[in-house]
């Protein structure tokens, strides 16, 4: 994990924060960061990610 996909999620986990992460969030995330190529890959898909549960 590169240090921007780092500051990805924990943008995505302070914007989160006050609720727990479900199971199959967690395993979003983990797939999410393996298959991201870029950042702006990975901001999208944790933008998607939470924009489908708020």
């Amino acid at each position: 994990m590169t240090e921007e996909q780092i500051k990805a999620v924990a943008t995505w986990l302070q914007r989160n924060s006050g609720r727990p992460i479900t199971f199959i969030e967690k395993e979003m995330l983990k797939s999410m960061i393996d298959s991201s190529y870029t950042v702006g890959d990975l901001i999208n898909a944790l933008a998607n990610l939470s924009g489908s549960i708020n």
